[in-house]
């Protein structure tokens, strides 16, 4: 899941468990869709939080949604092409 990556690292979001359609939505005018780069630019446990950098802008999500994001690590200066 994204929430288990360093600080730093660059990842492609692969896949988003579960079907809730509210929750989907919420992640597409976030710009968190299958095949996105982002930089994972801290996780924060004790707040919750996880802050990432995104195409669509910085993001902060809770931790419980950032576990829903199956992620792969992509070597940094990589962009999805």
């Amino acid at each position: 899941p994204m929430s288990a990556f360093a600080d730093g690292s660059q990842v492609v979001l692969r896949q988003v468990v579960g079907h809730d359609a509210a929750r989907l939505r919420q992640l597409a005018t976030m710009g968190l869709v299958p095949g996105t780069t982002v930089v994972v630019e801290s996780v924060q446990p004790a707040l919750g939080l996880v802050r990432l950098a995104t195409p669509a802008g910085a993001q902060v999500v809770g931790v419980a949604l950032a576990d829903a994001l199956l992620c792969r690590a992509e070597p940094r200066g990589v962009s999805p092409g």
